[in-house]
């Protein structure tokens, strides 16, 4: 969009590129990129005689995201998840941030400590 006065440029040479544009351009190469590595799991697992599941090769690829370092990725969500949310009381539904942290292998903790790695802050110089 071209919001200054005169005539939009854009429109006659085919369009702007956006920030869409350039997300999908980066996005592409990072799924061909789990792809490939899917595909080499799944067949070097079909090769040693197993019977493999893509969908539980694609949640342990997804764990060995903040999972497999040493030390493991323990997070500490500062004003994001209320405290009776973080370890499923409150009768609710745990937190979206909550669960996907976890489903990409990170430990939650309860409080900053020594053994913190990241901190995701709801606010700045929390």
């Amino acid at each position: 969009v071209n919001n200054t006065a005169g005539a939009d440029l854009a429109a006659r040479y085919g369009g702007a590129a956006s920030a869409h544009d350039d997300e999908a351009d980066r996005q592409l190469p990072a799924t061909g990129d789990v792809l490939r590595r899917l595909h080499e799991r799944f067949y070097s697992l079909v090769d040693a005689g197993a019977d493999p599941s893509v969908p539980l090769l694609l949640r342990t690829m997804r764990r060995e995201v903040l999972g497999t370092r040493r030390p493991r990725a323990r997070v500490v969500l500062s004003g994001i998840v209320p405290l009776h949310h973080r370890y499923g009381g409150g009768g609710g539904p745990r937190c979206a941030v909550l669960r996907h942290a976890e489903e990409l292998g990170a430990e939650i903790g309860g409080a900053v400590d020594e053994e913190t790695t990241h901190v995701v802050a709801a606010r700045d110089l929390t």
